[in-house]
């Protein structure tokens, strides 16, 4: 669903602040609220998928938020950026790797957003829902999928993505002769973060343009026994998705280390398939 956007409506809404002192308070005479440092929304997927852990964020600023599993957030402002941020129009985003970039256009005042102006309505929520479309699917493939903490041999990792229309450009930084440059394994319990890298000193960047015939790219990594603990584990290819339309700002927002192999990349939010591994105790059980 592409954003509806009210350029009329809002510059009646700008005509009308205009003539109001800036040290008035955001309250009207009669009491109803004109602006707030919230505001609302609800994001669905168009594949019908869980839509939690959306990324929302305010262009031009460090503000963001994720969606619940029914797709709600709730974006508020802190008192800093209120007292920061400059007047003007700024696009909302959503952002989910895997899923086409969507926005929504909304009005902020004094670092306060401006109810029943552009997307919002008077209550402050988005007037729309918004539905973001799937682009690429990922499937990761583990074998063997559970092994004892005492396995000492090769874990095989296939990542097969398949674009769902247009063509997908996947940039797999590290990768040495055609294969992943690298694989996390995050604890789902406890969110413990493992990886291997198979060349820690490659400086390269392979870039694959992915259309709808699967393809794949795997690697081959030795477990070692007792340096992974019990437990389950969500096996994650490290590679990048380009967007055309990306803006400046959103992923540094979500950490400052997100390109690189650790905590912050696993903040970028994608919706991935497969990649169960389990790690089982010395006798064979299951944690």
């Amino acid at each position: 669903m592409m954003p509806v956007r009210s350029f009329g409506a809002a510059a009646a809404i700008l005509a009308a602040l205009s003539v109001q002192s800036c040290s008035k308070s955001p309250l009207s005479e009669d009491g109803l609220s004109v602006s707030s440092g919230e505001l609302r929304g609800q994001v669905q997927l168009s594949d019908g998928g869980n839509p939690a852990d959306v990324y929302v964020w305010l262009e031009g600023t460090t503000v963001g938020a994720r969606t619940s599993s029914t797709g709600e957030f709730t974006l508020q402002l802190p008192p800093a950026v209120t007292q920061t941020e400059a007047s003007g129009w700024h696009r909302l985003y959503f952002y989910l790797a895997n899923y086409k970039l969507a926005w929504a256009e909304v009005l902020v005042r004094n670092g306060r957003f401006v109810y029943g102006a552009g997307e919002l309505n008077a209550h402050g929520e988005l007037i729309n829902k918004v539905s973001l479309f799937k682009m690429l699917r990922i499937f990761t493939y583990v074998e063997p999928a559970v092994v004892p903490s005492q396995f000492d041999g090769p874990v095989h990792v296939l990542v097969s993505l398949q674009a769902t229309l247009d063509s997908v450009t996947v940039v797999y930084p590290k990768s040495v002769g055609g294969f992943l440059g690298a694989i996390l394994l995050r604890h789902k319990e406890s969110g413990e973060i493992f990886a291997d890298v198979p060349d820690v000193s490659a400086r390269t960047r392979d870039y694959d343009r992915i259309g709808t015939e699967v393809r794949s790219r795997r690697l081959v990594f030795n477990f070692t026994p007792n340096i992974v603990p019990p437990g389950h584990y969500e096996v994650i290819p490290y590679f990048f998705i380009e967007h055309t339309n990306m803006p400046d700002g959103l992923l540094a927002s979500l950490g400052e280390r997100v390109e690189e192999i650790g905590a912050d990349f696993l903040k970028i939010p994608a919706k991935r398939e497969g990649g169960q591994f389990v790690v089982t105790g010395d006798t064979g059980s299951l944690p």
